[in-house]
């Protein structure tokens, strides 16, 4: 992966293709509220993890360089993207539809993965990445809920292995029906 320092966003959104409503619709039927990874993940997937996002900001770039590097290969090409519209943090494409998902608004455009690093590059926040990555085979999801300091994958078993192996992502495997949120860390 390329570094993403110095690139800007878009600034022409009629060339980006924006999702709508079908595009989570398998997300938002299989998630509800709670503790466990089916709040932000459908139990659809082989195995499941959490990534605690560090503080620093030059690991996080590290960590998001190496997560978004795995999941490529998992899913080289385009994926779908998707930004929560919270106020604060940049949403790229201020006149993109919303759709939503987790009853929260989102903007969801397809696009690859440099864009997923580099479109929030020069946010002042501490999560770089989009809120929300899928591939549209949706082989694998990434989810960062609102307020959440950490982020939930679901995915085949050789991918959260490999993420939970890494040592500059902070990631622990999970199961269906455990207790998800990281230990340190405080859901809201």
């Amino acid at each position: 992966m390329r570094s993403h320092a110095n690139v800007s966003k878009p600034t022409d959104a009629s060339s980006q293709v924006f999702g709508s409503d079908a595009e989570v619709a398998w997300i938002n039927a299989q998630t509800g509220v709670g503790r466990t990874v089916t709040s932000a993940i459908p139990p659809v997937f082989e195995a499941y993890c959490t990534v605690s996002v560090p503080a620093d900001p030059e690991a996080i770039k590290v960590q998001n360089g190496l997560l978004v590097e795995t999941l490529t290969l998992a899913a080289p090409g385009q994926w779908w993207i998707g930004f929560l519209e919270t106020g604060i943090s940049d949403v790229v494409f201020q006149e993109a539809p919303r759709i939503r998902v987790y009853n929260n608004e989102y903007v969801l455009v397809r696009a690859g993965a440099e864009d997923a690093l580099r479109w929030r590059a020069d946010e002042t926040d501490k999560d770089l990445l989009p809120d929300l990555m899928f591939p549209p085979d949706r082989s694998w999801l990434v989810s960062t809920l609102w307020d959440d300091d950490w982020r939930y994958i679901g995915g085949p078993a050789w991918l959260i292995r490999r993420v939970a192996g890494a040592k500059a992502i902070k990631a622990r495997p999970i199961e269906l029906g455990e207790d998800s949120i990281p230990a340190g860390h405080t859901a809201i």
